[in-house]
């Protein structure tokens, strides 16, 4: 009986199985989850193979067709009580699983298991990922902090962990080996000290400021070039920048600190700022640099009630030595004339050079003028003392003009003006002289501006009108040329002589176009003289600024050549002042004149300290003897002595003589005797038109034997130093 109760119960297991498994895949199946759905489909696929197995246990409990008897009944026979109490207990489960087949189908079928064990699968896998991320952050965290490391100890800038805890403030916490470098202590001497400890003493309140408000929260970056002090005591200079680290609650505790060493750059920098501001010969200050002082200087006396005083101080005879000696001399000497400058002046005087030999001098707080007086009489005697260069020496020596501006009132360009001008009045009356612009200079700065203004517009406007003076031969009396004398027709104040003009001319270079007005004139002229069969000569008066340009023997050639005339009618006189200080071009320039065929003229020959140098030195054809020795020849026995000797030089020489300011006829006849040729002056005629010397010349008159003629004009020059153009 008992495997009967044992079929039974398995029959009872095999369907109470299958129909779970039933339960389970008939949702799964809906829903379309039996292949996503593992945990269900597994679990049905576990109560479907139990199925089976009783199934099959009650099959070979059955008498089915082809069994054999014989076998069945061993297998009943085998079965026991034990086996058939646990076979219905099985079957007892089974049916309560079956009663149970429902919720395990909503439960293992349905979507919100499913839904959740997505859920927790995604968590999981997020989870997972997380993880995953968190340790490649690590593992990245570490690489960078070792790169940073790396990068820290090894960067060429230097660079330091800064504390910015109140009680250890800029107080060294890490360097780097680059730092150690810029400074020049090793990293246990930094940890010992602060940043602010290495800063040079006048940087020293700016970086603790700086730090100060970084600790506090009112900095987060500071930028700045600074300098630091070496372990040599050398000066570095330093592109500083120092950035601060907070904590978690944002709070600043320390900084980073990066140096970046700028001390070569720096002094390149200075360097070129300095070349820029000063002279490079001479190491004193530039116009630049000049001009900013002296702004700097007014705007002081301005605010103090104090004077500023400007001192022009010009070298006696450089030209003459840096062209006679080189230019090599020529600097050393204005080093020297630079250093001696400078040891005469206070400290808070300023020494500028203005360019070639010029230099000027800013004196501050001056006590008046006698204390000026002594300081221009010290800078004046320290250039007359003696130069030496190498083996040679040289004399030099200075004139001074003086600028005061009362209380700063004056603008710089204006001081600078007035003590030019004063220089130059200084050099008027003589080496060595000390004058101080006044209201006379500023009243003759006025006129001389005037002047220059309309003198400027009289050669454009044609007002220049020129006279000519008769050069008489003194064995004949017949005329035989003429000197061409420049006047100005001024349409205010009438008919100007030479000496209202011709310094101002000079001075600005009008001289030039108004010499090369005369030529034009002068040549046009002597060329319808000769076609009215008058065989007459000109003299040309010719500055030293014409002769100082090398396009002067094109400009000569050019007009003799367009008016027509035989170029040894013309000549041009040159006084011994143009030729002082002759160049090498300047004796090329006349040398070229020469060969083209004009004649040249020595004027006031005997008044300067050269006139034999120059007979030896320039192509010279004519010698004009000043009329300071022909004005007592008669009566002066050195006179007479003086023109014999130059009238048997030029014999000697081959040379043209001419007397100047002949103005008696007692003067004509020692003339005569003596040997001279030529004369000319107020005896023979005034200057005069050139319709006047027509009838002169075609008259062939003899000089008057009366005695004196009446006062003769003024000078038609303006000393020795101003040729007539």
């Amino acid at each position: 009986m008992s495997w009967q109760l044992s079929a039974v119960g398995g029959g009872v297991i095999a369907v109470a199985y299958l129909a779970i498994s039933v339960a389970v895949f008939a949702p799964l199946a809906r829903s379309g989850q039996l292949l996503s759905n593992r945990l269900g489909t597994a679990t049905g696929l576990i109560f479907f193979s139990c199925a089976v197995g009783h199934a099959l246990h009650v099959v070979h409990l059955l008498p089915l067709p082809g069994a054999e008897a014989h076998d069945l009944h061993a297998v009943r026979d085998s079965w026991g009580w034990h086996d058939t109490f646990w076979a219905l207990v099985t079957a007892a489960v089974a049916v309560y699983y079956w009663s149970l087949r429902r919720t395990y189908g909503a439960l293992l079928g349905g979507g919100a298991l499913f839904a959740d064990l997505q859920e927790k699968e995604a968590a999981l896998a997020a989870n997972q990922e997380l993880l995953a991320e968190r340790t490649a952050a690590l593992d990245a965290l570490a690489v960078s902090e070792d790169r940073f490391r790396s990068a820290f100890a090894d960067a060429p800038t230097g660079m330091a962990l800064l504390s910015l805890t109140p009680g250890d403030l800029g107080r060294f916490v890490e360097t780097n080996a680059a730092l150690g470098r810029i400074v020049g202590h090793p990293p246990t001497r930094l940890r010992r000290t602060t940043v602010e400890d290495l800063s040079h003493p006048d940087d020293r309140a700016a970086l603790r400021t700086a730090i100060e408000q970084l600790a506090a929260g009112e900095l987060a970056h500071h930028l700045g070039q600074q300098r630091f002090r070496h372990a040599d005591g050398a000066v570095v200079w330093a592109d500083t920048s120092i950035s601060v680290l907070r904590d978690g609650d944002g709070r600043p505790v320390h900084a980073v600190l990066q140096l970046v060493d700028v001390t070569g750059r720096r002094e390149a920098e200075d360097q070129l700022a300095h070349h820029a501001l000063h002279d490079g010969l001479t190491g004193l200050a530039n116009r630049r640099l000049l001009a900013d002082r002296l702004d700097q200087a007014l705007t002081r006396a301005r605010r103090r009630g104090t004077a500023v005083a400007v001192l022009f101080v010009d070298l006696d005879r450089f030209k003459t030595v840096n062209d006679s000696a080189g230019h090599t001399v020529g600097d050393a000497l204005l080093r020297t004339a630079a250093q001696r400058l400078s040891a005469q002046l206070r400290a808070a005087d300023c020494a500028a050079r203005f360019g070639g030999d010029e230099f000027v001098v800013v004196c501050e707080d001056i006590g008046g003028d006698r204390e000026l007086l002594v300081v221009a009489e010290r800078l004046r005697d320290a250039m007359a003392a003696p130069f030496h260069v190498g083996s040679e020496q040289f004399t030099l020596g200075a004139c001074i003009g003086i600028a005061v501006s009362a209380r700063g009132q004056d603008s710089a360009e204006a001081l600078l003006r007035d003590a030019d001008l004063a220089m130059y009045e200084a050099k008027d009356r003589g080496r060595g002289s000390i004058v101080v612009f006044d209201g006379a200079l500023r009243a003759a700065l006025e006129r001389r501006q005037r002047t220059e203004a309309d003198l400027r517009a009289g050669i454009t406007r044609d007002e220049m009108r020129l006279l000519y003076q008769p050069v008489v031969d003194t064995a004949s009396g017949c005329l035989v040329g003429v000197e061409a004398l420049v006047r100005w027709q001024h349409p205010t104040r009438g008919l100007l002589g030479p000496d209202a003009f011709i310094a101002v001319a000079e001075d600005t270079g009008l001289v030039v176009p108004l010499g090369e007005w005369v030529l034009q004139e002068a040549c046009r002229q002597l060329a319808a003289w000769r076609r009215a069969g008058l065989d007459l000569t000109v003299a040309v008066n010719v500055s030293a600024r014409q002769l100082a340009d090398p396009q002067f023997p094109d400009l000569v050639a050019a007009v003799v050549t367009t008016s027509g005339v035989d170029p040894a009618a013309v000549c041009l006189e040159l006084t011994e002042t143009a030729l002082l200080d002759a160049t090498g071009a300047t004796v090329a320039t006349l040398r070229r004149l020469h060969a083209f065929g004009v004649r040249l003229a020595l004027d006031d020959f005997g008044t300067g300290f050269s006139s034999l140098t120059f007979l030896k030195r320039f192509p010279i054809d004519v010698v004009k003897i000043d009329r300071s020795f022909v004005c007592d020849l008669v009566d002066d026995t050195s006179d007479a002595a003086i023109v014999a000797a130059v009238v048997t030089l030029g014999r000697s020489l081959g040379l043209q003589t001419v007397a100047e300011g002949v103005e008696h006829a007692d003067q004509l006849t020692a003339l005569r005797q003596l040997g001279c040729q030529l004369a000319q002056g107020y005896l023979f005629s005034a200057p005069t038109t050139a319709a006047r010397v027509a009838t002169l010349a075609v008259g062939h008159q003899p000089p008057a034997s009366s005695g004196t003629v009446p006062s003769p004009r003024p000078t038609d020059r303006v000393g020795s130093g101003h040729p007539v153009a």
